[in-house]
């Protein structure tokens, strides 16, 4: 071979691919299996399997689907030049064919590795039924958290809000394109503290910015919000996606989510690390900031932005620390005409607008009461030691052989799959959706300005968050 022209060649990129499916296979196959067992090795309920087998399903559609059109693309682009496939002229400049489907395959391997984990980190043998219990509850209290944004996220198609959690070493959550389920990380430790589960609601606000659209469906939230931050500098936009989930999430748990989140700040980061810019995360010694901002916005919760304020300012005069003094990522030299809290509060202040204009009452009202509304006339001198011994009872409670988790799950979890033809004009319509809108939203920022085709490509490409691309970060929230 007088050129390395591997990357081109289709039949490698197809056994690349049967190989992912021959797991697919596998998977169902052993779910199946575990239908006809009995005892500990069937912990999973059958909501979940079911969850289960519709994600792979759907899983496999949707990545053959993509597969053989970047298939078919690559031999069309490859002309007289095999090693040449940037000469289409859809591919946006830094991307080829290649890199879409080396892409594809990653993302499939990733999801592949989480639904198994969702799966059989419930039907482990000898492991007790601790794990299976709570990642049911992890599951029913995901859904809780959906269900106030239902009217944003559901489908023609698909009405119904669904969760389906697994055990991970941090909070997170796996934002997929081709089923409208959150597959949300759930921490180790949750399996014995209760507060770890604290950040659902977040996590769950990584999926609406992803999935939702506002309510009159005239923008999806991840132009929207970059839109409402359009005039804050660039390292406040760059965190826009973070701050929708925690103003999400503090909207959803209140002030107990506000108190959580700033026991993370601090167990989580060192002195150095408290003033980093990660050009994702709101840096550290800010972020506490964003939750009493929103809960300043919500008259029943102001007297808890102002106990949460005071905590937070004595912790940092106790680290030594100024909440002014961090250099954002890409810092340019200018002066700030704001230090940064002001500015980090403001851009809060903009995306929770932007969400209350979603809603007909803040906080939204929720049947289930695991997502505490705190008492605005509670004892100060109680603070927090009563909110979270109170929502740690509950979740107790629920724990319990009569608690009452499983209610309505059944109908929240039902997935039922389709043919792979309807899937497959269900993701060729997604697609065009998502180019169509792609080429009305402004790209001001961008130093290259890609023109119509390569914005259809690229918003093709990115399938609504599941996959990244140079310079732009994984679309798995955190």
């Amino acid at each position: 071979m007088a050129r390395n022209e591997l990357g081109v060649d289709e039949t490698i990129w197809k056994q690349r691919w049967q190989a992912h499916r021959k797991i697919i296979s596998e998977m169902v196959k052993s779910l199946n299996a575990n239908k006809r067992q009995s005892g500990q090795l069937s912990m999973i309920d059958d909501q979940a399997k079911q969850a289960v087998e519709s994600l792979l399903i759907r899983l496999e559609s949707f990545a053959d689907y993509r597969i053989e059109d970047y298939i078919q693309k690559l031999k069309g682009a490859l002309g007289d030049n095999p090693m040449d496939s940037n000469n289409a002229s859809k591919v946006p400049n830094g991307y080829s064919i290649q890199y879409a489907l080396h892409k594809t395959l990653l993302n499939v391997g990733r999801d592949l590795e989480v639904i198994s984990n969702a799966a059989f980190s419930r039907v482990v043998k000898g492991a007790g039924p601790e794990i299976a219990e709570t990642l049911q509850l992890a599951d029913y209290m995901a859904i809780e958290a959906l269900k106030p944004a239902a009217h944003l996220i559901a489908s023609e198609g698909d009405p119904k809000v669904q969760a389906l959690t697994y055990l991970n070493k941090r909070p997170l959550i796996r934002v997929i394109p081709y089923a409208p389920v959150a597959l949300i990380g759930v921490p180790i430790s949750s399996l014995n503290v209760n507060y770890d589960l604290f950040a659902i609601p977040h996590e769950v606000g990584h999926y609406i910015y992803w999935n939702g659209k506002t309510k009159d469906s005239s923008s999806s939230f991840f132009y929207a919000v970059p839109e409402a931050l359009r005039d804050f500098p660039v390292w406040i936009q760059k965190w826009g996606e973070e701050i929708f989930a925690d103003v999400y999430g503090a909207i959803i748990a209140g002030p107990t989510i506000g108190v959580i989140f700033q026991n993370m700040q601090v167990d989580g980061n060192t002195q150095d690390e408290f003033l980093q810019d990660d050009a994702d995360h709101p840096t550290p010694i800010l972020r506490p900031f964003v939750y009493s901002a929103v809960l300043r916005q919500i008259e029943q919760y102001k007297e808890w932005a102002e106990i949460l304020d005071e905590d937070w300012n004595a912790h940092l005069e106790r680290r030594e620390l100024d909440r002014a003094s961090f250099t954002p990522s890409n810092f340019n030299g200018l002066i700030l005409n704001k230090n940064p809290r002001e500015l980090l509060v403001e851009a809060t202040v903009a995306v929770f607008k932007l969400v209350e204009a979603q809603f007909s009452k803040i906080p939204p009202d929720t049947k289930w009461a695991v997502w505490t509304k705190a008492d605005p006339n509670r004892d100060r001198e109680q603070g927090y030691e009563s909110l979270l011994i109170e929502w740690d009872k509950k979740i107790n409670d629920l724990k319990k052989p009569d608690g009452t988790r499983y209610v309505g799950r059944k109908k929240d979890m039902a997935a039922v799959p389709r043919t792979d033809k309807e899937l497959r004009h269900e993701w060729k319509k997604a697609n065009d959706a998502l180019a169509l809108e792609a080429l009305t939203q402004p790209d001001e920022s961008a130093q290259h300005k890609p023109s119509p085709q390569e914005r259809r490509w690229l918003a093709e490409f990115s399938a609504g968050g599941w996959s990244d691309g140079p310079g732009n970060p994984p679309a798995t929230g955190g």
